[in-house]
């Protein structure tokens, strides 16, 4: 028996104990057009939610950007969101929001969005690169 083969073995208990790390929850939802409001005349986003679970937030780091010379700073984290190996339903431009974090509670509410994913073939757990832009 190879090493391959005793990681093939053991791929799903390894699964297992991802998810079991994943102490988070958050919701992933897609956009899927736009409507006016007739009250305001302005348009608003329509969202779907395609996955809503268990998740694990892991910030890669954060770095200021000035929109233009002299005007507002912006500051972009970039992070990790982690899913279950069965939650596949998912794809850029997707916005994820946390609903629950045991160890930091400031995070819930938090916004990211996707942009862009690792596929792995022998993925433990899929991992969405998010970022969050605020001012």
């Amino acid at each position: 028996m190879s090493f391959g083969d005793d990681i093939a073995a053991g791929l799903a208990e390894l699964r297992v104990h991802a998810t079991s790390n994943m102490r988070d929850a958050c919701v992933v939802e897609r956009r899927t057009g736009r409507v006016l409001n007739e009250a305001t005349l302005e348009y608003a986003d329509v969202w779907v939610e395609v996955y809503a679970g268990r998740c694990r937030v892991k910030v890669k780091g954060t770095q200021p950007a000035e929109s233009e010379p002299g005007a507002r700073t912006f500051v972009v984290t970039d992070a990790v969101v982690q899913l279950p190996v069965d939650a596949t339903h998912y794809a850029d431009g997707d916005r994820v929001t946390v609903t629950g974090c045991e160890f930091d509670p400031a995070l819930v509410g938090v916004v990211l969005s996707v942009t862009s994913r690792d596929p792995i073939s022998q993925a433990t757990s899929r991992r969405l690169h998010v970022s969050e832009v605020t001012s």
